[in-house]
């Protein structure tokens, strides 16, 4: 059955390309157009080395090209993206989609093409009707609703690479049938299987207990609706939205998940950096400006909000200043490089308009102290000082290998290293003293000392190693941080708030923990 799909997606493609890749005279207008994209989808279809990726794939034959088309094609298992079975299959796709699109490498085009003909065969030779039918208004609660959009996704991808417009076709109406349903999705509470409505506020005001659209953790439920995204985008110039009518009711649903984010109350948390990031994509792909605008707001808002003026992230947690401090001083910048508004526009937001955005220059001083900061706890061997909540090992690939150890001070986040030496004669007694402002340990006054080339005193991990004994709570209470105590009592949490008063007024909202005192 399956080489009767394949063999009619072959005859489709002689069709599409005996028809010079026109489209129908039964579209109903012209695609609108997009005043500045002008390039495919980012990362996810394009990379600056092509030639270094082909040679690091070309050989390896489970993550790479070796096996050949016929065999990695053979690979694919049923469910798409969402079967972990076909996480190294969609790596392989996508290497070879980036070689093909960086230099035309053929080879790479033929493995391509063979895969997405085989994770796309049951889909493609469906009916318009037989492709709505797992896509209804139970939301997450229905499999089908979560898995579908990938599967419009390599539908488009099928398209963008051969201009098989029923490949765009099907696309299309998978996200025309999102379209008539996705408002009416009911959300599902993280430990349980209540639902609520998308307006819920006292719901999606608690982001511990709250689910998204998709049923992930409401912080990354934008990125599951990125597939949606670039399928609207790679199949935007195909005429196959206009061709059913669906051309505006699609961007709509498209809109709809910056809609429903929007609802959320921005708590300038170390996860925020990714939806920042995916709101520049909506931006930029919609394309709707006033998205990026939003963006840049938030971005200006955490990074002022937050961080301390020593430039650490205020949890004191390394593993989540790393996150944090990657995607706001790579990830957003290299997405905006040069990125300009569509002539004429101003943010009804903010009442401005960017041109050629160079966000690592506007914010040099501000990124060279977050990442400055982060170097300071790093001990001679290259990995990083586990700190409250910071995971063991964390290799410092943001600093270079220290050759000398000299003092250093984070004095608002509350960590001290006395050092001295040089090679392998290097000590240093880390100090510290921070308080509690989430993802903490009650380890304020405890130490960490290395010498001899390796930690005498060590910290705690942020969860227990492997095999290892000890529990969450270990890691966690005072303790476990080589710190002394009394009547078997920990520090205090910071549960208790303080009123804002005037003399605690900032120019940007307040972010949601910012009423916790400083701990005990």
């Amino acid at each position: 059955m399956i080489g009767v799909m394949q063999d009619a997606m072959t005859l489709s493609l002689c069709i599409v390309v005996l028809a010079g890749l026109s489209v129908t005279a039964a579209c109903q207008g012209e695609p609108k157009e997009r005043p500045f994209l002008t390039k495919l989808p980012f990362h996810v279809l394009t990379t600056n080395d092509p030639d270094r990726l082909y040679e690091a794939r070309r050989t390896d034959r489970v993550q790479g090209f070796a096996a050949g088309a016929e065999a990695l094609a053979a690979r694919y298992k049923p469910g798409g993206r969402r079967n972990p079975e076909n996480r190294d299959f969609y790596y392989v796709l996508h290497c070879a989609i980036k070689v093909f699109e960086g230099n035309g490498n053929q080879k790479c085009l033929e493995i391509a093409l063979a895969m997405l003909k085989a994770a796309t065969a049951k889909w493609y030779s469906m009916s318009d009707e037989e492709l709505r039918q797992p896509i209804d208004e139970e939301g997450c609660f229905n499999p089908g609703n979560v898995e579908m959009k990938d599967h419009a996704y390599d539908l488009a991808l099928l398209y963008h690479l051969t201009g098989d417009l029923q490949a765009a076709h099907k696309a299309a109406v998978i996200m025309q049938r999102y379209n008539e349903v996705i408002r009416q999705w009911p959300l599902k509470e993280r430990f349980g299987d209540k639902r609520f409505s998308q307006h819920d506020e006292r719901y999606l005001a608690n982001e511990d207990a709250a689910l998204g659209l998709y049923g992930g953790w409401i912080p990354g439920d934008l990125g599951a609706a990125l597939p949606l995204l670039y399928s609207f985008d790679l199949i935007h110039d195909s005429g196959a939205m206009e061709e059913i009518g669906a051309r505006d009711d699609i961007e709509s649903m498209v809109r709809h998940h910056i809609d429903f984010t929007e609802q959320l109350w921005k708590t300038y948390g170390n996860l925020e950096a990714g939806d920042m990031t995916r709101y520049c994509r909506f931006g930029l792909l919609v394309p709707e400006p006033e998205y990026i605008h939003i963006a840049m707001e938030w971005l200006d808002n955490l990074i002022h909000a937050t961080f301390y003026a020593d430039g650490y992230w205020h949890e004191g947690a390394g593993s989540y200043h790393e996150d944090i401090t990657n995607g706001l001083t790579r990830a957003m910048p290299r997405l905006l490089n040069g990125y300009s508004d569509p002539p004429g526009f101003v943010s009804k937001l903010d009442g401005t308009r960017f041109d050629n955005l160079n966000l690592t220059e506007q914010y040099s001083m501000q990124f060279r102290r977050m990442r400055v900061s982060l170097a300071k706890l790093t001990f001679p061997n290259g990995l990083g000082a586990v700190v409250h909540d910071t995971a063991f090992p964390q290799r410092a690939w943001w600093t270079p290998p220290k050759v000398h150890s000299n003092p250093k001070l984070l004095g608002c986040m509350g960590h001290l290293v006395l050092a001295k030496g040089e090679g392998s004669s290097q000590e240093q007694a880390h100090l510290h003293f921070s308080g509690t402002h989430g993802h903490q340990h009650h380890d304020a006054l405890h130490i960490m000392a290395w010498s001899q080339e390796q930690e005498m005193i060590s910290s705690t991990n942020y969860r227990p190693l492997p095999d290892d004994v000890s529990t969450r709570e270990w890691h966690t209470i005072t303790a476990g941080q080589n710190t002394v105590v009394i009547d078997q009592t920990s520090q205090y949490r910071t549960d208790n708030k303080h009123p804002i008063t005037e003399l605690d007024a900032m120019p940007f909202p307040d972010w949601r923990y910012r009423t916790s005192r400083h701990g005990t």
